[in-house]
């Protein structure tokens, strides 16, 4: 799998702030990949988990 260590940031670019982090389980792999709604992100992992983090 790729990456063992993969990690989602949501940044601020007018703040340059970072707002959220987070970082995903070795078993999860790399990320697959993301897609973004209004008020969700959906991140699919190479293990073929879906995560669903909301605003």
């Amino acid at each position: 799998m790729g990456n063992h260590k993969a990690k989602l940031g949501v940044l601020d670019f007018n703040k340059r702030e970072l707002l959220f982090k987070y970082e995903f389980e070795s078993k999860n792999g790399g990320i697959s990949s993301i897609q973004v709604s209004e008020e969700r992100v959906f991140i699919h992992t190479q293990d073929n988990t879906l995560h669903i983090f909301e605003k």
